[in-house]
């Protein structure tokens, strides 16, 4: 093994998602050339600049280089986005574009229509009017089959700006055996049943789960849904679950959904049953229809909390002022399509809406993604207050809180989950590991790991005890919920339902029929040992694997860590060129192509649903982190997997050198008993896979470690 100690340059990388990530798929995205000066959206491990020397461990090998190989993602580049974003200066009157190939209309005018599809419901047909704030956004869309070569022209004395808006692709999905995994999550979530019998009161609010399902799609059968529909699905059945113990209907009904993933390629124009892609416009409309269906079903007292388990990442316009109310009146710095989705969330804010946020996830390598993701990083922001929000008609004071509410994952230790990005943990944090829910049919979704788990499960709890205190403002709400979360050693609090209905009565002396059990410890890893106990005996052992470990030190977001990556020393495999793109709005997490992959008594095992046929996962990579806070990486060889088979791979055949961190002496064992010795609870395996279109794109699941 080699210790080295470098200096890194670590920017802030792409891939989330999802979320959950948990899971990035292919990735499709539009870059202007204007704008392919950007920086990479994905650099592992930064660059180096110093190197100082280097000491061999016992293994003679050659290390294969510390950083993964960088994603390639497939897809048709068109020269120019197919969709633009303006904010008009005054007024609401759209300018015509000179081309009639592009087609005009004001953004928000069509958010009505992802939640409903009775045409009586439309703006202007009955609907609520749309606040003038929100009226000054135009959107320009292509209408030609053949690919734009210019952006619209437009007069520009009329726009602050005029900005792309940009698409992402959600991937495909998979479903497993889940039913341990959802006692298990439930126990983690402080949300199992057997308390008090607690009935549902009238004023419970309303939760709009903004995500790939629509409004008229959230009763569709999970085991057959289309892939793209299930992280939505996924994410209202674990907000059902823990907000619904006992599965009371007047409990369940108060959820809807809003499509934020609209389009198909190459089709710029939305969907009416959603699609594969989504963008910074699509999430906006989606919020505005959110908003729009709750003010105009809402009975009284009514409120409503809004759950994003998706995010693009900062550096594509996560930043806003800090009189990021100001924007209102005209910004030139801020991309359109940002403003957008700030506008729709301010909105809310004015008329006491609760934003629950996904921090976000990276994809393959920790520190190759830095910070919270938007509108998680909104988090930083104060919420409008006073004459704040007179550019919506609203005379109403709001109690002044957070913008958003951003919420981190955390596993059955309370350690956050392997798929946290570098200096993105919130104060507040829920499991965020193995998530399953239970769909209005009673069918188990699928597994999930990522923080669009712990945001559902905030969602749910809010919601939960809002509508026994309908009087709190959502910041106040906050407060309560934020007050009653267990400490952990990673200074954010885990929430779970229990402690934070216990804390509701405590206070406001409300809610005070508690349905769930007592949150103690950790929950349980579930475990299958009988079953793989017995496959383990046919396994060969015989072979063995000398790998060879380099340690370096790195930088980490805002902190160093030791990195050692174990190899055989082989070349990765050639990759093809393909172009590289950008993701901008992602679920999260995203669905995995191997979303459970557990290890059991050092046994791996790889099982990928038929939906995904047969799959080569290429150098795959088991990570973890040790107590020590050191991120170990051992690259196992590739393997093909053809479903329904479930393919086995011993770790004990990996001999991996380490430091003993009682005596500092370096020791050679197999993968499988460092395992043991480190206390491993979650790990997280990376893998290059091709899509059908010939691209290559980097996937990750996080996986349970049990013995």
């Amino acid at each position: 093994m080699r210790t080295s100690l470098e200096s890194t340059s670590v920017l802030a990388g792409l891939l989330c998602l999802l979320a959950t990530a948990c899971e990035a798929p292919t990735i499709e995205h539009v870059v202007e050339p204007a704008t392919a000066h950007m920086l990479s959206p994905y650099l592992v491990g930064g660059k180096q600049f110093s190197h100082a020397k280097s000491q061999k461990h016992p293994s003679s090998a050659k290390a294969q280089s510390f950083a993964l190989a960088k994603p390639k993602f497939a897809g048709n580049t068109p020269a120019h986005p197919l969709r633009y974003i303006g904010v008009l200066k005054s007024g609401n009157i759209c300018p015509n574009p000179k081309s009639t190939n592009w087609q005009k209309a004001r953004l928000f005018d069509s958010s009505y229509s992802l939640v409903s599809k009775n045409p009586q419901e439309q703006p202007g047909q009955g609907a609520i009017k749309l606040p003038p704030s929100l009226q000054r956004f135009c959107v320009y869309t292509w209408t030609r089959k053949k690919m734009p070569t210019q952006k619209p022209q437009v007069d520009m004395n009329k726009f602050w700006r005029l900005d792309p808006d940009y698409d992402t692709v959600v991937p495909q999905s998979s479903q497993q055996q889940t039913g341990p995994y959802f006692d298990s999550y439930l126990q983690a979530a402080g949300a199992k049943t057997g308390g008090q019998q607690a009935p549902t009161p009238a004023t419970a609010a309303m939760v709009a789960v903004v995500d790939t399902v629509g409004f008229t799609q959230g009763t569709t059968n999970y085991s057959s849904a289309l892939p793209r529909l299930r992280h939505g699905l996924s994410m209202a059945g674990m907000i059902r679950s823990v907000r619904c113990p006992n599965s009371d209907p007047t409990c369940t009904s108060k959820l809807f959904h809003t499509q934020a993933f609209p389009y198909n390629r190459p089709d710029p124009k939305a969907n009416p049953g959603g699609g594969v892609l989504g963008s910074q416009g699509s999430l906006a409309q989606a919020i505005a229809a959110s908003i729009l269906h709750w003010q105009k079903h809402q009975a009284a007292n009514t409120r409503l909390v809004v759950n994003l388990s998706v995010a693009w990442d900062p550096i594509y316009g996560g930043t806003l002022p800090s009189n990021h109310m100001a924007m209102l009146s005209g910004n030139t710095t801020v991309p359109a399509p940002v403003q957008a989705v700030h506008a729709a969330i301010a909105w809310g804010n004015c008329l006491d809406v609760l934003f629950v946020a996904a921090s976000g996830n990276h994809e393959g390598d920790p520190c190759g993604a830095t910070g919270t993701m938007a509108p998680a990083s909104w988090n930083l922001y104060n919420s409008p207050i006073g004459e704040q929000c007179q550019p919506f008609g609203i005379a109403h004071k709001p109690v002044s809180g957070k913008f958003v509410y951003a919420v981190g994952g955390l596993d059955y230790q309370l350690n956050p989950i392997t798929k946290t990005r570098a200096d993105s943990l919130p104060v507040r944090a829920a499991v965020g590991f193995m998530g399953v829910g239970r769909t209005p049919s009673g069918q188990l979704t699928g597994n999930w790991t990522g923080t669009s788990v712990a945001t559902a499960t905030v969602s749910a709890i809010a919601a939960r005890l809002w509508g026994y205190a309908p009087t709190l403002s959502p910041h106040q709400l906050m407060s309560v919920i934020d007050s009653s979360g267990l400490s952990t050693q990673h200074q954010t609090k885990l929430i779970t339902a229990y402690h934070a209905q216990r804390k509701l009565c405590s206070t406001h002396g409300q809610g005070c029929s508690i349905p769930y059990q007592n949150y103690v410890g950790t929950a349980a890893q579930s475990t299958s040992d009988n079953f793989f106990s017995q496959w383990a005996s046919q396994l060969s052992m015989s072979e063995q694997t000398q790998t060879d470990c380099e340690t370096k030190k790195l930088v980490c977001g805002s902190k160093y860590i030791k990195r050692t990556v174990c190899s055989e020393g082989k070349t990765m495999t050639s990759m093809p060129t393909s172009p590289t793109t950008e993701p901008w709005l992602r679920p999260q997490p995203e669905i995995p192509i191997c979303p459970l992959c557990p290890t059991n008594n050092g046994i791996l095992s790889l099982t990928v649903d038929s939906a995904h046929g047969t799959a080569s996962l290429h150098d795959p990579v088991f990570a973890y982190t040790r107590a020590t806070g050191e991120l170990v990486e051992v690259t196992l060889s590739s393997v093909t997997i053809q479903p329904p088979q479930t393919t086995y791979v011993p770790l004990s055949r990996y001999y991996v050198t380490l430091y003993d961190p009682a005596t500092g002496a370096a020791v050679t064992q197999p993968l499988s008993q460092w395992l043991a010795a480190d206390q491993v609870s979650t790990a997280e395996l990376r893998f290059r896979v091709q899509d059908a279109a010939g691209g290559w794109a980097t996937q990750t699941t996080s996986i349970s470690v049990n013995y």
